[in-house]
């Protein structure tokens, strides 16, 4: 078992136990536990992609400088006023969050039940990625080591935190653990209509990634990588039916960046940080896992282990080929958002740029967690 990769068969019964206790756990935490009296509900960026989802609700637009006049983030932001994020690009007045992921997501839950109503999607759609990351860590590891690390990982710092946080990295990393699943997971030799199937939702949750948030097409790109290198011997007709999907997203991105610029160039990805996406410095990258502020490991100590769940990866023959496209994946990611200028995120809970790609961290948890119990 040490030497070989471990496939079983999915749905796993402990799924559905994982997908519970994950929610009870974080529902109760919107319903029972508010934040302090002194602490708005909403921090951040978190108002600015609700006043998105008003905007769209009532005005079935998203121009919202009249929202930010008539303060109607007054239904969800608890302080007394709130600066416009919004900003002149050529002429045009254009949102810091243009992308129509977010508030098309939360529309729905918005219009029924507010802001305590997107809280509780957000609870759910994270409890389903830990589920589809339990199914797809028991492709290598026990169900015990698999079942403790998801749980653990799923109920503390920094997941339990992001389970109700109105941010794109939020969904990215739901979106990840589901194509980790089903690239890892269910196997779909023999099974023409479930391989077509999965090709497909993976080529939809993959074109969606980007439209929350563009930094995310790398995560998209290194993603589809693996699942195409996973599913190699039936290639011709997984490219087929995960690609239509991708083209189509891809095809309405630019269009939407097109309506919103007035042009698709490289100012419209940098405008919004005034130039300053890739600061060139170093310590972001080191800074996401260090810092004494802002570093994941000073908050999450259990994520030191994904150092030797990765080596462990690296060291079978059976999982070296994943151990590349997971470290790729999630490597490019931190890349990507420790050469950022605001890279500790700002006010949000940290570290937020990273949870979209822990989900490959928590695989290496998990394996590492399996290996120091082998040595025991």
């Amino acid at each position: 078992m040490d030497d070989q990769l471990i496939m079983t068969h999915f749905p796993h019964p402990k799924s559905w136990f994982v997908f519970l206790v994950a929610l009870i756990a974080y529902v109760s935490l919107v319903l029972f536990f508010p934040p302090p009296p002194t602490m708005s509900a909403t921090n951040g960026d978190e108002p600015h992609y609700l006043i998105a989802t008003h905007s769209l609700y009532v005005d079935h637009d998203l121009a919202m400088a009249n929202n930010y006049e008539n303060q109607d983030y007054k239904f969800f932001y608890d302080e007394a006023r709130i600066e416009p994020h919004l900003y002149n690009f050529k002429g045009r007045l254009i949102p810091y969050h243009p992308m129509l992921g977010m508030p098309l997501t939360l529309l729905l839950p918005y219009a029924i039940g507010g802001r305590t109503g997107v809280w509780l999607l957000l609870n759910l759609l994270v409890a389903g990625g830990l589920t589809w990351l339990y199914g797809a860590l028991r492709a290598f590891v026990p169900e015990r080591s698999a079942l403790i690390t998801v749980l653990f990982c799923g109920l503390t710092y920094p997941v339990v935190i992001y389970s109700a946080q109105i941010y794109p990295d939020t969904i990215g990393f739901v979106l990840v653990a589901f194509v980790l699943y089903w690239t890892i997971g269910p196997s779909t030799e023999g099974k023409v209509v479930q391989e077509r199937m999965s090709a497909l939702i993976v080529g939809v949750a993959l074109g969606l990634l980007p439209h929350f948030h563009f930094k995310f097409a790398l995560l998209s790109l290194t993603l589809y990588a693996f699942f195409l290198w996973q599913r190699r011997t039936r290639l011709a007709s997984n490219l087929r039916w995960s690609l239509a999907p991708i083209l189509l997203l891809a095809l309405a991105f630019v269009g939407w960046i097109y309506h919103i610029y007035g042009e698709f160039s490289r100012d419209v990805f940098i405008a919004p940080s005034q130039g300053e996406y890739g600061s060139g410095r170093l310590d972001g990258m080191v800074g996401l896992f260090f810092d004494q502020e802002y570093g994941l490991f000073f908050f999450a100590p259990i994520y030191l282990l994904a150092i030797v769940g990765g080596w462990a990866f690296w060291r079978n023959p059976a999982t070296r080929a994943h151990a590349f496209f997971l470290t790729l994946i999630y490597a490019s990611h931190h890349l990507l958002s420790g050469t950022f200028y605001d890279w500790d995120g700002g006010l949000s809970p940290v570290p937020r740029y990273l949870l979209p790609a822990l989900p490959v961290l928590i695989l290496f948890v998990g394996q590492g967690l399996a290996s120091l119990w082998r040595q025991q």
